[in-house]
């Protein structure tokens, strides 16, 4: 009985969470950019809090507002390093509808979440 409360409890909490999301992501637009090794508008920090704290700076200078952003670790894949090579890292975030060509032109890519 108490294995089939919880089993009740986690999918109500799933089911719940769902909903947030649908509704809150209407007009939101996904977007990922894959960064060189150091060749950017913005200044690469020591570690990634500063790093996207600078590309959110960057963004708002831009007069973009971005609701989520995060930078996933580097894929393993072998790549040069010189500034202009790909660092194996994304930037994903999210945005209002509004930004979409203004991302676009900063070389961001919109990504279709279904």
């Amino acid at each position: 009985m108490k294995k089939l409360l919880i089993i009740i409890g986690y999918i109500f909490i799933v089911s719940c969470k769902s909903e947030e999301v649908l509704e809150n992501s209407s007009n939101d637009v996904f977007f990922s950019y894959s960064p060189t090794q150091c060749s950017e508008k913005w200044q690469f920090g020591a570690n990634d809090t500063e790093t996207l704290a600078n590309i959110k700076l960057f963004l708002k200078e831009n007069e973009i507002e971005v609701k989520t952003i995060t930078i996933s670790q580097p894929d393993g894949k072998i790549y040069c390093a010189a500034c202009n090579c790909p660092s194996g890292r994304y930037i994903d975030l999210t945005a209002d509808l509004i930004y979409l060509e203004k991302l676009k032109k900063l070389g961001y890519i919109q990504k279709i979440i279904n």
